[in-house]
């Protein structure tokens, strides 16, 4: 063993005590970190939660009946805007907090979202009049059935990822299922990138 003065073994008493401290005002600053960012992590889950289901059943009903009131396809296109900006936030919260585990998203959801808000412009500025009622119907031809196809089976796969996830768990930002679910709607985004344009 080798031989400690008084004077060393305050120092390192000093240290230590540094040290504890340090932690333990670093821990409380996590902590605080967690409480504000819980709420807002909460509502975007939700958000995109809420407009996957409601974007899903307003595609399903264009599958089946090849028509939707216009007030459905304003709340549709709004739908693909707020899964844009949510999926955003939520994948920069997930490479902040958990950088390893979120290793390999690439915000493909958003990007998805993004071209098929486009897809879904272009058809209102090629088939739909300019002044429309909410109660007016929109009508698709049978020459997009392809591209509504293709919108239809992302936007289910969208939903079918979010929907296991309802009932939001109090300690959501200390689980990682909420970065699971980023990659099983990247999976689905990743498709129809994929497939865009063909």
């Amino acid at each position: 063993m080798f031989q400690q003065s008084s004077k060393q073994y305050y120092i390192l008493v000093f240290l230590l005590v540094i040290a504890v401290f340090y932690g333990f005002q670093k821990h409380v600053e996590v902590n605080k970190q967690q409480d504000f960012l819980e709420p807002h992590l909460k509502e975007m889950v939700g958000n995109l939660q809420l407009e996957t289901n409601t974007t899903s059943v307003i595609m399903q009903t264009v599958m089946n009946e090849n028509e939707i009131p216009y007030a459905q396809w304003v709340q549709l296109k709004n739908g693909f805007k707020t899964i844009e900006d949510a999926s955003y936030e939520i994948e920069k919260l997930a490479k902040a907090i958990y950088p390893r585990h979120s290793d390999g998203l690439q915000f493909a959801t958003k990007t998805s979202a993004n071209l098929i808000a486009g897809e879904l412009r272009y058809l209102e500025d090629t088939l739909l009049e300019e002044d429309m009622d909410r109660l007016d119907t929109v009508t698709f031809p049978k020459e997009m059935e392809a591209t509504l196809v293709r919108i239809h089976d992302t936007v289910k796969g969208w939903n079918d990822a979010t929907s296991p996830f309802i009932g939001l768990p109090s300690n959501l930002i200390d689980q990682t299922d909420w970065v699971e679910l980023l990659k099983e709607m990247e999976d689905d985004s990743i498709a129809y990138q994929e497939s865009y344009g063909n």
